[in-house]
């Protein structure tokens, strides 16, 4: 079968996962291959079965359905196959986005008409930004992901996992849904394994059946902070040893158990080997876990160029002990990547600030094989302010404007490696009720907006309308400003502590406006390395373009030959300065002059 429809399962039961929810549904929008139809399966929840009918009211593409059978994952699935009209039926859960080839991959493997499921793999996307330092990734499938031990590329397999998969039609023909006594439902223990079951049941209605698992359909799953914690892998992994017992005593333990089998004989011994080594070589048995932003930093005092770290009410805390590599304050110099537009075809006005996909990616590539660890300017910030830990080779990925290539292109990638960034948006230049139509390519929506906010991206102000702002008189600086952060605050519920001076122009009173606007520190370009000395206002950053091949960026990562490398930028931008300098003052003596008279 060629080109088959699919039709894509999104069940949700709570408004709290609002946000993921429209990220899930935008990612599916947003696909190579579209999709015939995405189903959103609302479970017994009346509420949020309106919300979301009210946002996709105007969407051809979009039903909501409410469940039709008992409350539960399984059962709202259930009501998504019998609604759907595609001849390939996709599961996405409702707190993950998929990557753009994501149903390419699933189409491509149904050519074979003896394939009756396909599954993919499943990224987490940690809430504090890096896995634990002590979650083994042999315990992945705790928080819904693919762990290690898979095998890799195409494969066949006993079972896809549920929350990234897709069946054809034919195999609920053939075996029936989804068994509706095991799986979760909601707000109760974490059960699981109801995919499994299925795929044992298909593969004995359709013993010449193939079921497969192709690791290059990813999405980026979201692990809230809660899942991060030792308790909740102890429930999940008691629940997952019910649900075995469940499955073991409807198909048999020979089939129910026989991948935990190999699992229990060949992964957790590896697991166990590596944590070994791990211990005898110093190293953490995760990945580097990387320092929670802080909620919020007081202004700086007077006579004091950094501020102290707040905590809600102004109090700030006396620093605890820091600790880890590069946790002492220092001055060390740190780059800090300033992108704009990343675009196949960017328009004229974007090109030579924009850079294409594949830069992009092999970029991220550079940073990880340099040893760099990406960092917020959130997270730069307050390590400044009170020593914070930070990573030995700090790095900031930063995009000014709010152009549309951030959200389809950049987010898989920053997912994928789990890199933080910080996107500085121009609000009246997105897409939506606030769009002045200054935008100089294809902008953001808000929804874009909220799904980057919610994968981890730290959203920033970058002025309303996008003017140069030392060129402001004081009531149009101020609109200006509490624009933006009115618009931002409103949209993301939360105030945007982070600014970048449109065009990288700023002056002493603009920093003072931007200070009074409740930002705590702000970014410029200066096309040289940030350091601590600047102060917080006026963090200096490299511009990366189209031209900037991979020897060049691997000098910027290093902070070698900086200036040369931007010679002529800066020069450039003293010469501006100059002459803004002068049409602020030559009006103000102007009339000093007159007066006189």
């Amino acid at each position: 079968m060629s080109d088959p429809g699919i039709s894509v399962v999104i069940c949700a039961y709570t408004e709290d996962r609002w946000v993921d929810i429209l990220a899930a549904v935008s990612s599916v929008r947003a696909q190579s291959y579209p999709a015939l139809e995405t189903l959103l399966v609302v479970d017994h929840n009346p509420a949020l079965g309106e919300r979301l009918e009210r946002a996709y009211r105007t969407a051809e593409d979009v039903r909501v359905l409410p469940n039709s059978g008992p409350r539960g994952l399984s059962s709202g699935r259930n009501t998504g196959i019998a609604a759907a009209r595609g001849e390939v039926i996709a599961f996405l859960d409702d707190d993950a986005v998929a990557e753009r080839d994501w149903l390419r991959r699933f189409a491509e493997a149904y050519a074979d008409p003896r394939v009756l499921a396909v599954g993919g793999r499943t990224e987490p996307v940690w809430a504090s930004g890096r896995r634990p330092a002590w979650f083994p990734e042999e315990f992945d499938w705790v928080v819904g992901c693919t762990y290690r031990g898979l095998p890799p590329g195409r494969v066949r397999v006993r079972n896809v996992l549920g929350g990234n998969a897709s069946f054809r039609r034919t195999a609920f023909e053939a075996a029936g849904g989804f068994a509706t006594g095991i799986g979760r439902d909601g707000g109760r223990r974490p059960l699981g394994c109801e995919e499994t079951e299925l795929c044992i049941r298909l593969t004995r209605a359709r013993p010449d059946g193939v079921l497969l698992i192709d690791d290059r359909a990813v999405i980026h799953h979201r692990v809230p902070r809660v899942r991060e914690d030792f308790a909740y892998f102890r429930t999940r992994a008691y629940a997952e040893g019910l649900s075995k017992a469940l499955v073991a005593r409807s198909v048999g333990a020979a089939k129910g158990l026989e991948s935990e089998r190999r699992y229990a004989t060949r992964v957790l011994p590896a697991g166990v080997a590596r944590g070994l080594r791990d211990a005898l070589l110093g190293r953490p048995g995760g990945r580097a876990v990387r320092v929670p932003s802080s909620p919020g930093c007081s202004r700086p005092r007077e006579g004091s160029r950094w501020g102290a770290c707040g905590h809600g009410g102004g109090r700030t805390p006396p620093p605890g002990p820091a600790t880890g590599p590069g946790a002492r304050m220092s001055d060390q110099p740190v780059p800090v990547l300033m992108y704009h537009s990343v675009a196949t075809a960017p328009s004229a006005a974007t090109r030579t600030l924009s850079v294409t996909p594949d830069a992009f990616a092999e970029q991220m590539s550079l940073i990880r094989e340099s040893g760099s660890t990406p960092v917020t300017t959130a997270e730069l910030a307050a390590h400044w302010r009170g020593g914070r830990p930070l990573p030995a080779r700090p790095v900031l990925i930063t995009f000014d404007d709010g152009y549309e290539g951030v959200h389809r292109h950049a987010l898989p990638l920053l997912a994928r490696h789990g890199f933080p960034a910080t996107l500085f948006v121009s609000t009246g230049w997105l897409r939506g009720a606030y769009d002045t139509g200054g935008g100089l390519d294809t902008m953001l929506d808000w929804h874009q907006v909220r799904r980057l906010a919610a994968f981890g991206v730290e959203i920033g102000g970058h002025s309303h309308t996008h003017p140069q702002l030392d060129q402001l008189d004081e009531a149009a600086l101020a609109e200006e400003l509490g624009r933006c952060t009115e618009i931002l605050t409103g949209e993301l519920g939360a105030r945007p502590r982070s600014f970048a001076y449109p065009y990288g122009y700023s002056s002493r009173r603009v920093r003072r406006a931007v200070r009074a606007a409740g930002y705590a520190q702000a970014l410029a370009v200066g096309n040289g390395l940030a350091r601590r000395a600047q102060g917080p206002y006026a963090l200096r950053r490299v511009t990366v373009r189209r031209r900037t091949d991979a020897e060049e960026f691997t000098r910027l990562l290093r902070g070698q030959d900086i200036g040369r490398t931007f010679a002529r930028d800066r020069a450039l931008t003293r010469g501006y300065a100059l002459v803004r300098g002068a049409r602020r003052i030559g009006p103000a003596l102007w009339r000093a002059g007159r007066a006189r008279d």
